[in-house]
């Protein structure tokens, strides 16, 4: 197998791989080539096929990724993982969700803030839903280890959840 130039010549060391594994310009020589770097996989009946890759559309696809990747995995849902307190905002545990970790006091996202239909434990710590009430009042609901609430009532009125009272009433 060889290093391919972006001229289309072989460059660099050879070294000889089984085949089927891409294999990219050596690196202590891609400063020689900085528009293009070029790979060259060896198939199982041997057949060279060439790849070009501009570093231009490297750093588009980068910047793509970067931008549209957390836009749309702002709201994921999912099933609560080991030690974990998961909200949903749709019965059944559907819909957008949102997963706390014990310890501390944590405020809900707005997307679930008074809008959790369901939850689910899989923390092993009793973890307290908090409602800030008008007034200045606050109320709690314990969610106990292994918890789970597929059609959630209290939910509409969740603020924030922590792993003590936070000096609330239970309500």
């Amino acid at each position: 197998m060889r290093y391919w130039g972006f001229d289309g010549r072989p460059h660099g060391r050879s070294s000889f791989l089984p085949a089927g594994p891409e294999i990219y310009l050596n690196p202590a020589m891609a400063h020689r080539f900085p528009a293009r770097v070029i790979a060259v996989r060896v198939t199982p009946l041997g057949q060279d096929r060439l790849q070009c890759m501009n570093s231009i559309t490297r750093v588009l696809a980068v910047a793509v990724f970067t931008t549209v990747v957390p836009v749309t995995l702002s709201a994921p849902t999912h099933a609560a993982g080991v030690g974990e307190v998961c909200f949903h905002t749709e019965p059944g545990y559907g819909g957008a969700s949102w997963c706390y970790r014990p310890w501390g006091y944590a405020d809900l996202p707005e997307y679930v803030h008074d809008k959790a239909r369901s939850f689910e434990s899989n923390s092993d710590v009793v973890v307290y839903a908090i409602d800030h009430a008008p007034g200045g009042r606050c109320y709690y609901r314990k969610i106990w280890a292994g918890d789970r609430d597929p059609n959630w009532t209290w939910g509409g009125r969740i603020d924030g959840v922590s792993t003590d009272s936070q000096g609330c009433e239970v309500s």
